[in-house]
């Protein structure tokens, strides 16, 4: 009851609140004997999660440490911290840039946002283009990149 009223009665405090949040329970997951490959201090996991949430991507210790598990929780980390940036940054530009209704019904048109009048759709579409976007930039860096690596026999 009461963490609920205390989420509820400011957005500014549920953002906050969902940030920590998402740094403790990266940090216990990054405490796990399952995540390391050595042993890890407790502050070097919380500064890790904190940094990777951030995307910041300092880590005091060796990425080498962290097992595969480990890994995946920093790469994790990074995800939700991306697209809570891209979603911070897509909410403060719809309230200080002053689009006009020409731009707004071109925009609409462009990417076809008819669908997203809702913050639940909004971040339906932030994922699903944060995706694609990183799935088109591997594929490009692949392509790149790949004769340099080739394949074992």
């Amino acid at each position: 009851m009461y963490l609920t009223k205390l989420l509820c009665d400011s957005p500014g405090r549920t953002v906050l609140l969902s940030i920590i949040l998402t740094i403790w329970c990266g940090a216990f997951l990054l405490m796990l004997p399952h995540a390391q490959n050595s042993p890890i201090s407790f502050i070097d996991c919380l500064f890790t999660a904190t940094s990777s949430t951030c995307v910041t991507g300092v880590i005091p210790v060796p990425l080498d440490s962290f097992s595969f598990f480990g890994k995946c929780v920093i790469l994790a980390l990074m995800q939700v911290g991306g697209i809570g940036l891209l979603t911070l940054w897509l909410f403060l530009v719809s309230l200080f840039v002053n689009l006009g209704i020409s731009t707004h019904y071109m925009l609409g048109q462009v990417f076809e946002l008819t669908a997203l009048k809702n913050p639940r759709s909004i971040l339906y579409f932030i994922i699903l283009f944060t995706l694609v976007s990183e799935l088109l930039g591997t594929v490009g860096i692949y392509l790149t990149i790949a004769h340099l690596y080739p394949a074992k026999e």
